[in-house]
């Protein structure tokens, strides 16, 4: 699976410095078409969300059956913890797969601009976060 995200992810940075010096640094454009620029970012999109998804399985697995894993309570909360942001992390993948079925003409620059909703969604979790336990220490 890492090897479905990472060369997706080589093949767009290679190309995007191969247009961004006009073909003076050294690769290969692979993106001569829109189609192409959509084709690598759903790619890499949903590769990016199946690795972030498995993740997520893991902490969950963790977070469930923490008996049977050995897995203390304490470990058991954080690991439930940390398969939220893992989901956060795996719906920036897909938001940016999805944003490849739009028309890309408006807007090619989207698909890639959607990861940018990985750091607002953690940074609202974290608001959230902190009022809820604000809150259970008013309550205690």
């Amino acid at each position: 699976m890492v090897l479905v995200y990472v060369f997706p992810l080589r093949m767009l940075v290679e190309s995007g410095f191969v247009w961004i010096s006009r073909g003076r640094l050294p690769g290969e454009a692979i993106i001569h078409t829109l189609g192409d620029l959509r084709l690598l970012f759903r790619v890499y999109g949903l590769g990016f969300a199946v690795l972030a998804g498995l993740f997520v399985t893991l902490y969950a697995h963790a977070a469930r059956s923490p008996q049977r894993l050995g897995v203390s309570a304490a470990d058991a909360a954080t690991a439930a913890d940390v398969a939220q942001i893992w989901i956060i992390v795996a719906s920036g993948g897909l938001l940016s797969a999805l944003l490849t079925f739009a028309p890309i003409q408006a807007a090619p620059w989207a698909p890639g601009m959607a990861y940018w909703a990985i750091p607002l969604g953690l940074s609202l979790r974290g608001v959230l976060a902190g009022r809820k336990a604000r809150a259970a220490a008013k309550v205690n």
